[in-house]
């Protein structure tokens, strides 16, 4: 992850569990989506909500940031106000090689979603 100029890679634990699937749906860029919510914790203390908008269409089970298993592809995610949603979907039959970082500063995801979260304060404080 390439964050204010550095490359930081991040150990991540993915959490399998703790979804709740609801029957709510709604279409997002032509696609049918389905509701997920789960809580989690950033600091061990206080639970945030976080609202996924999935499609079994696309039987990805991955999403933006560290959020997926589900049963397909996110396409739209509300983390506390930080909100990534898929503006145009493209197919592309062909296979994509994408490199892997080799090198760069090593840090827990609870670590850099800190950082992350004084980033998002201090801009706040300054508006």
């Amino acid at each position: 992850m390439n964050f204010s100029g550095r490359t930081y890679l991040i150990d991540v634990s993915i959490d399998k569990q703790g979804w709740d699937i609801s029957k709510e749906s709604k279409v997002i860029s032509g696609y049918t989506c389905y509701k997920a919510t789960k809580k989690i914790s950033l600091n061990g203390k206080n639970f945030i909500p976080i609202e996924a908008w999935f499609t079994p269409s696309l039987p990805f089970s991955v999403g933006p940031t560290r959020y997926g298993k589900l049963p397909g592809l996110i396409l739209y995610l509300n983390q506390e106000g930080i909100v990534f949603y898929a503006k145009t979907i493209v197919i592309n039959p062909k296979e994509i090689a994408f490199k892997v970082p080799k090198s760069g500063k090593e840090i827990t995801q609870e670590n850099f979603n800190r950082m992350i979260d004084s980033a998002v304060n201090n801009l706040k404080t300054k508006n």
